[in-house]
Protein backbone atom coordinates (compact mmCIF):
# COMPACT_ATOMS: atom_id res chain seq x y z
CA UNK A 1 0.00 0.00 0.00
CA UNK A 2 1.42 3.52 -1.08
CA UNK A 3 1.60 6.35 1.33
CA UNK A 4 -0.48 9.28 0.58
CA UNK A 5 2.24 11.45 0.15
CA UNK A 6 3.46 8.79 -2.49
CA UNK A 7 -0.01 9.38 -3.91
CA UNK A 8 -0.12 12.87 -4.30
CA UNK A 9 3.34 12.72 -5.64
CA UNK A 10 2.63 10.64 -8.24
CA UNK A 11 -0.74 12.40 -9.08
CA UNK A 12 1.00 15.61 -8.98
CA UNK A 13 -0.86 17.39 -6.51
CA UNK A 14 -0.66 18.04 -2.71
CA UNK A 15 -2.02 16.18 -0.30
CA UNK A 16 -4.63 18.30 0.78
CA UNK A 17 -5.81 18.09 -3.11
CA UNK A 18 -4.98 14.26 -2.92
CA UNK A 19 -7.79 13.67 -0.41
CA UNK A 20 -10.69 15.94 -1.98
CA UNK A 21 -9.49 14.00 -5.64
CA UNK A 22 -9.99 10.46 -3.53
CA UNK A 23 -13.05 11.94 -2.10
CA UNK A 24 -14.57 13.15 -5.52
CA UNK A 25 -13.83 9.02 -7.33
CA UNK A 26 -15.08 7.84 -4.40
CA UNK A 27 -18.50 9.74 -4.68
CA UNK A 28 -19.04 9.47 -8.39
CA UNK A 29 -18.21 5.92 -7.93
CA UNK A 30 -21.41 5.83 -5.97
CA UNK A 31 -23.15 7.67 -8.00
CA UNK A 32 -22.29 8.96 -11.43
CA UNK A 33 -24.02 11.83 -11.34
CA UNK A 34 -23.34 13.49 -7.78
CA UNK A 35 -23.99 17.11 -8.36
CA UNK A 36 -22.35 18.13 -5.67
CA UNK A 37 -19.10 15.72 -5.87
CA UNK A 38 -18.45 17.63 -9.31
CA UNK A 39 -19.43 21.37 -7.77
CA UNK A 40 -17.17 20.31 -5.42
CA UNK A 41 -14.20 19.56 -7.23
CA UNK A 42 -14.89 22.70 -9.18
CA UNK A 43 -14.91 25.16 -6.62
CA UNK A 44 -11.36 23.16 -5.35
CA UNK A 45 -9.69 23.89 -8.71
CA UNK A 46 -11.36 27.43 -9.12
CA UNK A 47 -9.45 28.15 -5.58
CA UNK A 48 -6.06 26.29 -7.27
CA UNK A 49 -7.11 28.98 -10.00
CA UNK A 50 -6.77 25.87 -12.31
CA UNK A 51 -9.37 27.23 -14.56
CA UNK A 52 -10.43 25.05 -17.21
CA UNK A 53 -10.68 21.95 -14.71
CA UNK A 54 -12.94 24.18 -12.28
CA UNK A 55 -15.42 25.15 -15.46
CA UNK A 56 -15.56 21.73 -16.78
CA UNK A 57 -16.51 20.43 -13.30
CA UNK A 58 -19.08 22.98 -12.45
CA UNK A 59 -20.49 22.52 -15.85
CA UNK A 60 -20.61 19.06 -15.06
CA UNK A 61 -22.48 19.91 -11.89
CA UNK A 62 -24.67 21.83 -13.71
CA UNK A 63 -25.24 18.73 -16.23
CA UNK A 64 -26.10 16.67 -13.68
CA UNK A 65 -28.80 18.77 -11.65
CA UNK A 66 -29.45 22.04 -13.71
CA UNK A 67 -31.86 23.44 -10.59
CA UNK A 68 -28.53 23.27 -8.09
CA UNK A 69 -28.34 26.83 -7.06
CA UNK A 70 -24.84 26.50 -5.50
CA UNK A 71 -22.98 25.04 -8.48
CA UNK A 72 -24.95 27.91 -10.58
CA UNK A 73 -23.65 30.69 -8.51
CA UNK A 74 -19.57 29.12 -8.64
CA UNK A 75 -20.16 28.93 -11.79
CA UNK A 76 -21.06 32.62 -12.53
CA UNK A 77 -18.29 33.51 -9.80
CA UNK A 78 -15.91 31.92 -12.37
CA UNK A 79 -17.46 33.53 -15.57
CA UNK A 80 -17.50 36.92 -14.24
CA UNK A 81 -14.01 37.13 -12.17
CA UNK A 82 -11.44 35.38 -13.89
CA UNK A 83 -8.27 37.18 -14.42
CA UNK A 84 -8.43 35.31 -17.41
CA UNK A 85 -10.79 36.48 -19.89
CA UNK A 86 -10.59 33.50 -21.49
CA UNK A 87 -12.61 31.93 -19.07
CA UNK A 88 -15.12 35.10 -18.04
CA UNK A 89 -18.65 35.35 -20.12
CA UNK A 90 -20.76 38.34 -18.81
CA UNK A 91 -23.52 36.86 -20.43
CA UNK A 92 -23.89 33.04 -18.97
CA UNK A 93 -23.10 34.84 -15.91
CA UNK A 94 -25.26 36.88 -15.35
CA UNK A 95 -27.78 34.16 -16.38
CA UNK A 96 -26.15 31.53 -13.98
CA UNK A 97 -25.89 34.16 -10.92
CA UNK A 98 -29.53 34.95 -11.70
CA UNK A 99 -31.00 31.43 -11.95
CA UNK A 100 -28.73 30.72 -8.46
CA UNK A 101 -30.21 33.53 -6.42
CA UNK A 102 -33.96 32.61 -7.61
CA UNK A 103 -33.83 28.79 -7.13
CA UNK A 104 -32.04 29.18 -3.75
CA UNK A 105 -34.60 31.62 -2.63
CA UNK A 106 -37.82 29.23 -4.05
CA UNK A 107 -35.65 26.45 -1.79
CA UNK A 108 -35.04 28.41 1.27
CA UNK A 109 -31.66 28.34 0.82
CA UNK A 110 -31.04 31.55 1.63
CA UNK A 111 -31.27 32.63 5.55
CA UNK A 112 -30.27 36.51 6.59
CA UNK A 113 -26.88 35.67 6.31
CA UNK A 114 -23.61 34.71 4.55
CA UNK A 115 -24.99 32.69 2.49
CA UNK A 116 -27.62 35.41 0.60
CA UNK A 117 -24.31 38.04 0.66
CA UNK A 118 -22.64 35.42 -1.56
CA UNK A 119 -25.27 34.78 -3.97
CA UNK A 120 -25.55 38.77 -3.94
CA UNK A 121 -22.29 39.24 -4.36
CA UNK A 122 -21.91 36.52 -7.51
CA UNK A 123 -24.80 38.68 -9.38
CA UNK A 124 -23.24 42.13 -8.37
CA UNK A 125 -19.56 40.78 -10.06
CA UNK A 126 -21.99 39.27 -13.10
CA UNK A 127 -23.80 42.79 -13.85
CA UNK A 128 -20.15 44.24 -13.44
CA UNK A 129 -18.75 42.03 -15.87
CA UNK A 130 -21.17 43.14 -18.48
CA UNK A 131 -21.16 46.66 -17.40
CA UNK A 132 -23.80 47.04 -15.43
CA UNK A 133 -22.41 49.13 -12.96
CA UNK A 134 -25.17 50.91 -11.43
CA UNK A 135 -27.18 47.43 -10.78
CA UNK A 136 -23.77 46.06 -9.70
CA UNK A 137 -23.58 48.95 -6.83
CA UNK A 138 -27.20 48.50 -6.11
CA UNK A 139 -27.04 45.01 -5.55
CA UNK A 140 -23.55 45.45 -3.25
CA UNK A 141 -25.75 47.60 -1.62
CA UNK A 142 -28.69 45.27 -0.52
CA UNK A 143 -25.62 42.51 0.34
CA UNK A 144 -24.48 44.88 2.86
CA UNK A 145 -27.34 44.28 5.07
CA UNK A 146 -26.58 40.60 5.42
CA UNK A 147 -22.71 41.00 6.65
CA UNK A 148 -21.70 40.36 10.17
CA UNK A 149 -17.87 40.71 10.29
CA UNK A 150 -15.64 43.46 9.74
CA UNK A 151 -13.78 41.70 6.89
CA UNK A 152 -16.78 41.23 5.10
CA UNK A 153 -17.97 44.46 4.81
CA UNK A 154 -14.42 45.31 3.74
CA UNK A 155 -14.43 43.03 1.17
CA UNK A 156 -17.39 44.57 0.37
CA UNK A 157 -17.19 48.04 0.15
CA UNK A 158 -13.80 47.41 -2.10
CA UNK A 159 -16.19 46.11 -3.96
CA UNK A 160 -18.70 48.88 -4.35
CA UNK A 161 -15.43 50.81 -4.91
CA UNK A 162 -14.79 49.40 -8.18
CA UNK A 163 -18.20 49.07 -9.43
CA UNK A 164 -18.30 53.17 -8.88
CA UNK A 165 -14.89 53.34 -10.58
CA UNK A 166 -16.56 51.92 -13.37
CA UNK A 167 -14.17 48.21 -12.62
CA UNK A 168 -15.45 44.86 -12.91
CA UNK A 169 -13.34 42.15 -10.19
CA UNK A 170 -11.14 40.01 -11.09
CA UNK A 171 -9.84 38.07 -8.55
CA UNK A 172 -8.07 34.59 -9.10
CA UNK A 173 -10.61 32.95 -6.41
CA UNK A 174 -13.49 34.98 -7.10
CA UNK A 175 -15.58 37.12 -4.90
CA UNK A 176 -17.03 33.80 -2.80
CA UNK A 177 -13.26 32.18 -2.76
Amino acid sequence: MTSVLERAKARGVSVNMLLVLEQFERDVARNPNDARAYATMGTNWHYRCEYAKALEYLDMAVRCDPCFAYALCARADLLSTCPDSVYRNAESAAKDAEQALKLAEQRGQLKQDWRHRNYLQVLAAAHAEAGNFNMAINIVNEALAFTITKAATRKLKSHLFQYESGQPIRDEHGVIG
